[in-house]
């Protein structure tokens, strides 16, 4: 997790633990410095459209979308087991 990554990059799993060791973090070319991924780069990496639109805070949208694949991993797991279940 200590590897910095371009915003045009494939950026890792968002993982669902909070604390800035964590977190992936961008190099800024405009700043020349490096940086915590913004909502918006958490969506991204995680699969939703750019035109998803964030209406709550930056801190539950971190929360959001670092859980956003794990739910859908988990839902999806309980529908295959239903669908066999048949």
């Amino acid at each position: 997790m200590k590897r910095v990554y371009s915003p045009e990059s494939i950026i890792p799993t968002v993982h669902t633990c909070q604390g800035g060791h964590r977190q992936f973090q961008i190099f800024d070319p405009e700043t020349k410095k490096v940086r915590k991924g913004t909502p918006r780069e958490y969506a991204r990496a995680q699969g939703f459209p750019e035109d998803y639109e964030i209406i709550v805070s930056d801190s539950q949208a971190y929360k959001v979308f670092r859980n956003a694949v794990p739910l859908v991993t988990a839902h999806l797991r309980n529908i295959k087991n239903f669908l066999f279940s048949l």
